[in-house]
């Protein structure tokens, strides 16, 4: 068939947002990410005690086995802190997101998201570096 990559869409443990829950619905894109260094526990048979770590390293090696290449759909401006009046749940800093010089307190929304990842910090470059790694 030609087939030589599979593309997941997002991977990483994610939340659904408040105004879903309280109309009795969910997330099940997974753009609402609350953290970028674990699968979504939701998608293992394991758990959510690291055995979603392990299942998802083996599925990627068994596909690299199988000869094909592994993408995934990430977009780190998709978090579960949105905005700056957002929720505090995992990495909301200044350092992660741009602020606008007028109002350091101020996330800048470039893309929609309510927010726009500071990737010229060379820490936030590593951040993303890091949670793509497989192991």
């Amino acid at each position: 068939m030609g087939v030589t990559a599979v593309e997941l869409l997002p991977v990483h443990h994610f939340v659904s947002e408040e105004h879903l829950l309280v109309g009795g619905r969910r997330n099940y894109w997974g753009y609402n990410t609350l953290g970028w260094f674990a699968p979504h526990a939701g998608y293992s048979s394991s758990g959510s005690t690291g055995g979603q770590v392990r299942e998802f390293r083996a599925m990627v090696h068994a596909l690299h086995a199988a000869g094909l290449e592994v993408i995934l759909d990430v977009v780190y401006n998709h978090s579960a802190e949105g905005e700056e009046t957002g929720p505090t749940l995992s990495l909301r800093a200044s350092t992660t997101r741009r602020t606008t010089v007028a109002a350091r307190r101020r996330y800048e929304d470039h893309t929609g998201c309510g927010n726009t990842v500071d990737a010229r910090q060379p820490q936030v470059i590593g951040m993303i570096a890091d949670s793509l790694r497989t192991g």
